[in-house]
C-alpha cells in the first residue's frame, strides 16, 4: 500500500476521532485531575495550590473554548494532509529523497520558547550568514569600525539638550554615549 493511501486513511481516523471524542474528554473534570496531578508529581507543589495557579486557569478557559480549538486542530491538519508533508518527512526520515529538500527553521515566539516551521524549499548552493539578533532590514546607521564611514545621526551630551534640536513630532531615544533625535512619524 503507498503512503499517499495511508496518509489518507490516516487523516479520515484522526478527523472523525476528534470529532466523536476530543471535545467531550478535554472538558471532562477528569482531565484537569490528570493535569493538576500531573504537575503536582513533576514539580512536588501541592494539588492545592496547582488549581490556584495561573497555568490551571488558562487551562480551565482552554477547556471552555474546545470547540474553538477544535476548529484550529482541523483546519492544521487538512493542510498537512494538502501537502502530503507526513509522507514526505516518513520518506525523508528512510533516507528516500523525493521532490524537494525539506530545511527546518527554527524562529523564536515573542511569549514563550521556540516554534518550529518547516518550509519545504530548492537547496542552496552557498549559506547566508546572519548575525546573532540582527534583521533583515537594513540598518540607516553605518559602523565607524567596518567601512571607515560614522553614523549620519548626531549625538547629544543631555537629553534636553537633544529636546531643543528635535523636530515637531520627534523623538528623543537614547544611545551608548549619549542622545539622537528621531524624525518626525510618517503619517
Amino acid at each position: 500500500m503507498s503512503l499517499n493511501i495511508l496518509e489518507g486513511k490516516w487523516y479520515d481516523k484522526t478527523v472523525a476521532a476528534l470529532k466523536d471524542h476530543w471535545v467531550p474528554t478535554f472538558r471532562s473534570a477528569r482531565t484537569f485531575d490528570g493535569f493538576v496531578s500531573g504537575i503536582s508529581k513533576v514539580t512536588g507543589i501541592a494539588p492545592a495550590t496547582i488549581r490556584r495557579s495561573l497555568p490551571a486557569r488558562n487551562f480551565r478557559s482552554a477547556q471552555a473554548k474546545a470547540s474553538q480549538y477544535l476548529q484550529v486542530m482541523l483546519k492544521n491538519l487538512a493542510s498537512a494532509h494538502k501537502t502530503k508533508s507526513w509522507a514526505t518527512g516518513y520518506r525523508a526520515a528512510f533516507g528516500g529523497a523525493q521532490g524537494p529538500v525539506r530545511r527546518i527553521i527554527r524562529r523564536r515566539k515573542r511569549k514563550g520558547g521556540a516554534s518550529t516551521k518547516v518550509r519545504v524549499t530548492k537547496p542552496r548552493k552557498t549559506r547566508r550568514s546572519r548575525k546573532a539578533g540582527g534583521s533583515r532590514k537594513a540598518s540607516t546607521k553605518t559602523s565607524s569600525k567596518k567601512r571607515g564611514k560614522r553614523s549620519n545621526k548626531t549625538t547629544y551630551g543631555t537629553k534636553s539638550e537633544a529636546k531643543a534640536h528635535r523636530p515637531k513630532g520627534g523623538s528623543v531615544y537614547k544611545v551608548k554615549g549619549g542622545y539622537h533625535v528621531g524624525r518626525k512619524p510618517r503619517k
